[in-house]
């Protein structure tokens, strides 16, 4: 499931709220989406998800900061799967719970984890230069209507105020609680992650 720029980091925040708050000769772009064009396969409680495969992992570094262990991941873990979105409503948690079945248990075990995650920042909520929500992706945005980004590869980012520094221009690394599984707005499903950020942070070598 592949999502084009124009609306993805309002429909990124939507879900924010109401779910309870690469290479150079890649492409890159800013993700973008709108609830009413996503497609995919339709997914609903008598409908079976696919097996999640196993994730492409390797071992998951961690860091200490301030007396708590941090893990230190990156896309190529949290988009290292396919994900097939449905493109309509999910009506009950049974549908939902099929959906989630895609994701693999490496990555759910991330879920209410510590993390620090490397990315590139798209701002949603920015004032005087500082950003309270905001997505962090893959790949360096270089144009609002071209590229397409998966639902993988994204994280949708709230901080507490006053916000960080808006860094537009280069990758950062962003600390905090990540949750693992479907947000949704109006029963459809905007994202996989989202943050309960802290800080930007700066890594040193992984212990």
């Amino acid at each position: 499931m592949k999502f084009t720029c124009a609306n993805l980091a309002e429909a990124a925040l939507l879900a924010l709220f109401c779910a309870g708050s690469a290479p150079q000769a890649r492409a890159q772009a800013a993700p973008t989406q709108n609830a009413a064009a996503v497609h995919g396969t339709v997914i609903d409680a008598r409908g079976l998800a696919p097996a999640a495969p196993a994730a492409k992992t390797e071992s998951i570094h961690t860091t200490l900061v301030g007396g708590q262990e941090y893990r230190i991941i990156d896309f190529q873990l949290l988009a290292s799967y396919p994900f097939d979105t449905p493109n309509e409503k999910l009506t009950n948690d049974t549908a939902i719970a099929q959906v989630e079945k895609q994701i693999p248990a490496a990555i759910k075990a991330l879920d209410g984890q510590k993390v620090m995650v490397r990315g590139f920042m798209v701002p949603i909520k920015d004032v005087q230069g500082h950003a309270t929500e905001f997505l962090i992706v893959r790949d360096q945005p270089s144009c609002c209507y071209s590229g397409m980004t998966t639902i993988t590869e994204f994280v949708s980012v709230k901080v507490p105020n006053p916000g960080v520094e808006s860094i537009m221009d280069q990758p950062i690394t962003v600390q905090g609680k990540l949750h693992v599984r479907a947000v949704l707005e109006s029963g459809y499903v905007l994202g996989i992650y989202r943050m309960d950020g802290e800080k930007l942070a700066k890594l040193t070598k992984p212990e």
